[in-house]
């Protein structure tokens, strides 16, 4: 552990971390036998060693190391260090994928797509893409949610301070100012702020998950704000009330959600299907969430499709990977393996 916080520090001692590191291998170290292995194959902090990579990568593999297991696949499959192999690399990619390695599985993925070395197979390509995408989907979901529109208060970026104290409270006073008269873009970032609970601001967990995109300048700076649904109501509602698509959708959020306000579907969905057909991609996307999964409105998959495919088209990232699980499925479409290969294949390079 130590050789690994010392390789991650900000001004590393290479020579002192590798002898770490090569030490913690020696005595079985998982985590410092691959980092080891690495750095022997590539050169990293020391003499690159690809012999001594292999017969490290060889150990990994019969420990069940995935990590270990997708090199050797690596090397196989282009002779580094060791035979040609095409054959022992599919294998050591299958144990890789099984053991939840996600390159493992997106080159198993890719291979049985077209047929590289295997018989071409949908069905095992749609498999290995789809442990992929549901992990890549897990993230966006649980780190970011739906992104929205992003909010530039400013047009000339270098008229900021670069001292990251720009957003401090006599700044937030000024904005709070702007809103009230009528500043429609600060209204729905103080919506945004107030609801979000950034850093630097008071946060409540058991109501509150942070899953906006505001600007790098908003994340950074220091801003003394505290978390409020009723503000975060009060400027989507001023937002909303000149028909702002992203305050419109913040409204039907909170209503959605229950944030500051009781639980209340016909009006969430009213909030979004207005902002949706402004176009909005996130409002798009709620109302698909609403329609498959039968919240407030009739349960149709056939309309959360519909509602999938408009906000993929706008861009919504968990939108495309939905339409993808609903091809694969069968779900309100017909199925179709190769259009949820091809749609998880999307959506796999939209998050790349």
């Amino acid at each position: 552990e130590q050789a690994l916080r010392s390789l991650q520090s900000r001004s590393p001692s290479h020579k002192e971390a590798y002898q770490l590191l090569t030490k913690a291998a020696d005595m079985g170290h998982l985590k410092a036998m691959e980092k080891l292995a690495a750095a022997l194959l590539f050169g990293y902090h020391g003499p690159q060693n690809i012999t001594a990579a292999v017969t490290l990568y060889e150990t990994l593999a019969e420990k069940g190391s995935h990590r270990g297991q997708t090199a050797l696949g690596f090397m196989f499959s282009y002779g580094i260090g060791m035979e040609y192999n095409q054959a022992k690399a599919l294998v050591y990619y299958t144990f890789g994928s099984l053991g939840g390695n996600l390159i493992s599985q997106m080159i198993l993925g890719y291979r049985y797509w077209v047929g590289i070395n295997v018989p071409r197979n949908c069905e095992a390509a749609l498999t290995n893409y789809r442990k992929v995408a549901f992990f890549i989907a897990d993230k966006l979901e649980k780190n970011e949610e739906m992104p929205v529109e992003k909010v530039r208060l400013m047009e000339k970026s270098e008229n900021l301070s670069s001292n990251n104290d720009f957003l401090d409270w006599d700044v937030h006073q000024f904005y709070k100012f702007l809103a009230e008269r009528g500043d429609t873009q600060i209204q729905v970032f103080l919506g945004q702020l107030h609801l979000a609970g950034r850093k630097g601001l008071e946060k409540d967990h058991s109501q509150i998950s942070p899953f906006l995109y505001i600007d790098q300048m908003f994340l950074e700076g220091s801003v003394a704000v505290t978390q409020s649904n009723a503000s975060a109501f009060k400027y989507f509602t001023m937002a909303a009330e000149k028909g702002n698509a992203v305050g419109l959708w913040g409204l039907g959020l909170l209503y959605y959600q229950g944030k500051g306000v009781p639980v209340n579907y016909t009006e969430a969905f009213k909030y979004f299907h207005i902002a949706a057909e402004k176009g909005l991609a996130d409002a798009q996307f709620q109302l698909g969430v609403m329609y498959y999964s039968g919240s407030g409105v009739r349960k149709d998959y056939k309309l959360a499709f519909k509602y999938f495919y408009l906000a993929s088209q706008n861009g919504q990232p968990i939108a495309v990977y939905y339409l993808a699980q609903m091809y694969a499925a069968g779900t309100g479409v017909f199925r179709s393996c190769q259009n949820a290969v091809e749609v998880n294949s999307i959506f796999l390079k939209i998050c790349d």
